[in-house]
């Protein structure tokens, strides 16, 4: 039998009733979400969610995902990044702006995996 199967669990007694929503990887800067951003802030907060984090794919959906935050401070925070798919793109021009975007303070990571 598997060990993990035999650890105890966490009692319910423990876990504080509410714990806040967070999205932690919400690809706001595509351009299917553009069209009704503000709707979709207001849904997301009206089911609770207390913070978004965008997620930068790229070096133009980073600096875009920065944008957003910067429109909606209160409830959204990035990351740059450059998605596993977008690999072949990769050059230190591109690992300089990201440093750079990296240094705005609504950035809170830097990569995409």
């Amino acid at each position: 039998m598997n060990d993990m199967l035999h650890k105890k669990t966490i009692s319910h007694d423990r876990i504080p009733e509410v714990f806040p929503l967070i999205d932690i990887g919400a690809n706001l800067s595509h351009e299917s979400f553009l069209h009704d951003m503000d709707e979709l802030l207001i849904r997301a907060q009206d089911a609770g969610l207390e913070k978004i984090v965008v997620t930068g794919t790229n070096l133009e959906s980073s600096r875009l995902a920065i944008e957003l935050c910067h429109r909606n401070p209160h409830l959204l925070v990035s990351t740059v990044g450059l998605h596993p798919h977008e690999a072949s793109h990769f050059s230190s021009d591109i690992e300089k702006e990201f440093r750079q975007l990296a240094q705005n303070d609504c950035v809170k990571s830097l990569g995409e995996t």
